[in-house]
């Protein structure tokens, strides 16, 4: 399948105007009152690689996003122990 999005994602569904539509831009256009109409199975199916890769991505993201929080937790609850502990001095 050919791409119709800036990332470069394979269409999932085909919208009622005619354009083919994947998960980034299927939004706007469900927004504008379109519907969307399902792909053969055949399209669907050859659709699934870069589905699982796009939750691959998202997945990465999230894990990354996650470590970065618990290590800025982490820094924000030393430092207020050493606030603690130089108050109770």
């Amino acid at each position: 399948m050919e791409s119709f999005c800036a990332q470069n994602c394979q269409a999932l569904v085909k919208c009622q105007c005619g354009e083919f539509l994947c998960s980034h831009t299927m939004g706007h256009h469900m927004i504008l009152g379109h519907s969307a109409l399902s792909m053969t199975e055949t399209g669907l199916m050859s659709s699934f690689p870069s589905i699982f890769g796009l939750i691959s991505e998202y997945k990465e993201k999230i894990v990354q996003r996650g470590t970065y929080l618990t290590q800025q937790v982490g820094k924000l609850v030393s430092s207020q122990i050493v606030r603690l502990e130089q108050f109770e001095r």
